[in-house]
């Protein structure tokens, strides 16, 4: 997500929205068999409210939403969070004045959603981490950047020139919040893996670790409840389209397959 002409892709640049220059997607398979990774980009996304489903957005704005999802044991949480994931966040009608908590709550609903689906199929134990973000623009030159993630696919924002991880690494080995609720929740950690199997502690799905499918457990060992990063980015400089003087230059989100090669900041 760029908010200056750093690579050459399309140009989405309008009078109403000047903060985002330009926006590129990518996935690629690595060594696996499988590529699980998904992403959705709504650039422009015009929101109108709407009585006929739970799905439909709660005000008539316009905004920018950009999501990964990287699944584990599987593709169908990715693929689900792919789809709907958005649109949760968009329904939730504390979203009409409090974005970190439509952030909370649009999690919850589509980790509750997904439980049930998985229930009923091969799916059981399937999960992805996944990192978002949403721009809702006060005017056409300043907006409010909300970041939301669980797990490990992480987003950097880069401002003047300098990198900022604007998420939190949800890791077993070393997000001692988590560790301890774990232990105190009935599960266990062997070799940094929450018991001996999940490397991350936050999560979409993975019904194994939740008290739906096992009532050992005093909570959720591994829970959906997203850490929230919010700032403010304003282009100061509007009366020359061309020239962006935001402090803020781009921003990077992608999962653990990047990070693990290249440190985030």
């Amino acid at each position: 997500v760029c908010s200056s002409d750093l690579w050459n892709t399309k140009q989405v640049m309008t009078e109403k929205h000047m903060l985002v220059l330009g926006v590129g997607a990518h996935s690629s398979q690595g060594k696996r068999d499988t590529n699980e990774d998904r992403f959705h980009v709504e650039q422009s996304w015009q929101l109108k409210t709407s009585d006929k489903s739970e799905t439909d957005p709660v005000v008539n704005e316009t905004v920018d939403y950009f999501g990964v999802y990287d699944g584990h044991c599987g593709v169908d949480a990715a693929m689900y969070l792919e789809a709907s994931l958005h649109h949760y966040l968009v329904s939730r009608p504390s979203f009409k004045d409090n974005t970190k908590q439509a952030c909370i709550d649009a999690y919850a609903a589509a980790d509750k959603e997904f439980l049930e689906y998985a229930a009923t199929c091969t799916s059981k134990d399937v999960g992805a981490v996944c990192t978002s973000a949403i721009l809702r623009y006060s005017s056409p030159y300043k907006a409010t950047l909300t970041v939301a993630n669980v797990g490990d696919a992480s987003a950097v924002l880069v401002q003047n020139d300098k990198a900022a991880l604007v998420s939190v690494e949800h890791k077993a080995k070393s997000f001692k919040e988590d560790i301890d609720h774990i232990k105190k929740s009935g599960g266990f950690l062997i070799k940094d893996r929450v018991n001996g199997i999940l490397a991350v502690t936050r999560t979409i799905g993975d019904q194994y670790y939740k008290t739906k499918r096992s009532k050992r457990y005093t909570a959720d060992l591994v829970q959906s409840k997203p850490s929230i990063f919010e700032t403010q980015i304003e282009v100061k400089n509007h009366k020359d389209s061309k020239s962006n003087t935001s402090k803020h230059n781009f921003m990077i989100i992608a999962s653990d397959g990047l990070w693990d090669v290249i440190t985030p900041a």
